[in-house]
């Protein structure tokens, strides 16, 4: 497994972003990860998470000749955000670019190899410029939804092995 399929969703969304808009790691990083100052003209992209809903949570088993795995699996729709914005008209110009990266051949590529599905793509900006007041600051946000699942494999103790907890069987 590769360091790239290990990080967590909303890392695979920032790369991908940051690889198809061609921006570094200054211009481009995770929402309270780290804030650096606006000091150039440039486009910066902020990729976060605005709410998370659980869809779905599941339990199976499986045996194997010496234990009992479970396997607990979490179907996830989370909402993202993505702001961008630049001192200058360059994120303005760019904006529709950076929507086209959630529906590119790049973004489809991501979904198959790491199983998330990008859903309901934006269909309208919103202008948070006026919020900058005298900075004049040119910012945009989209927002989006990702269906995703994360699952978990432990052992599952025996009945022998639970530790103190009585059990009862009924025959």
């Amino acid at each position: 497994m590769s360091n790239e399929d290990q990080l967590e969703l909303i890392q695979q969304l920032r790369n991908g972003i940051k690889n198809y808009l061609d921006l570094d790691d200054d211009h481009c990083y995770i929402y309270n990860n780290k804030w650096k100052e606006i000091n150039d003209k440039g486009l910066y992209v902020v990729v976060g998470i605005d709410s998370e809903e659980i869809l779905a949570n599941n339990l199976k088993y499986t045996r194997t000749e010496s234990s009992l795995l479970s396997h607990s699996s979490v179907i996830i729709e989370t909402n993202f955000f993505i702001d961008f914005f630049s001192y200058n008209i360059e994120a303005r110009r760019r904006r529709y670019e950076v929507l086209s990266y959630l529906s590119s051949d790049d973004c489809e590529f991501y979904q198959e190899q790491r199983a998330y599905r990008v859903y309901r793509i934006p269909t309208a900006f919103r202008d948070l410029s006026t919020e900058e007041g005298s900075k004049i600051l040119n910012r945009f946000r989209i927002d989006f939804k990702v269906h995703h699942s994360t699952q978990f494999t432990k052992e599952s103790p025996y009945y022998d092995k639970l530790g103190g907890k009585k059990v009862y069987f009924n025959n």
